[in-house]
């Protein structure tokens, strides 16, 4: 059996990716690995947003909040929520046993 080649390769994060997401439109899609949240044009591979910080290290789920926010969950589950175009840190939340729905 021959193996399909990749359509598109996402490249760019330092380590293992441990989530990822699409966005409702399926526009945008977010990834994440220790210590930094990547977010690219689903369509050509563009990376649109590079989030780093000290609030994200062991992710384990994001969600798209709009067009303009992404939450990320770790593995204490707590989240964290940020601006896409600047990176910036909107709000935290307290740990909890599992993400609730998305919140627009």
């Amino acid at each position: 059996a021959r193996e399909a080649a990749p359509r598109l390769l996402f490249t760019g994060h330092s380590g293992a990716v441990t989530a990822a997401a699409f966005s409702a439109d399926g526009v945008l899609v977010a990834s994440s690995s220790r210590g930094e949240i990547l977010v690219w044009k689903a369509a050509g591979g563009e990376e649109v947003a590079r989030i780093e910080g000290g609030q994200i290290l062991s992710v384990f789920e994001l969600r798209f909040s709009g067009d303009d926010k992404v939450t990320a969950w770790g593995s204490d589950g707590g989240s964290a929520t940020f601006a896409i175009a600047s990176g910036t840190l909107l709000e935290t939340g307290p740990p909890q046993d599992t993400p609730g729905p998305p919140q627009d």
